[in-house]
């Protein structure tokens, strides 16, 4: 058995105004409710590292990840982050 994600990273294109909500809306008209993220959240440029190939750094992405839950003192999964 599989976890329903606990958070998607979403990148904002400059000047784009999207939320959360909006998100979530869209993805509840095609993935399956087991499917659905729990969370999205939105990293500003510069929160997250990438290659030199302009590829996302996995440890980068899930430390910036764990502070944000960790600010915001959130439960997930019966783990309490912060």
């Amino acid at each position: 058995m599989t976890a329903a994600p606990l958070a998607v990273a979403a990148s904002r294109a400059v000047g784009a105004v999207v939320e959360e909500e909006e998100i979530l809306s869209r993805l509840r008209e095609r993935l399956s409710a087991y499917k659905l993220p729990r969370r999205v959240l939105f990293p500003n440029p510069g929160d997250v590292d990438y290659t030199a190939n302009q590829k996302l750094q996995i440890d980068s992405l899930r430390q910036w990840v764990e502070a944000q839950l960790s600010e915001e003192h959130v439960e997930i999964a019966g783990f309490v982050y912060g």
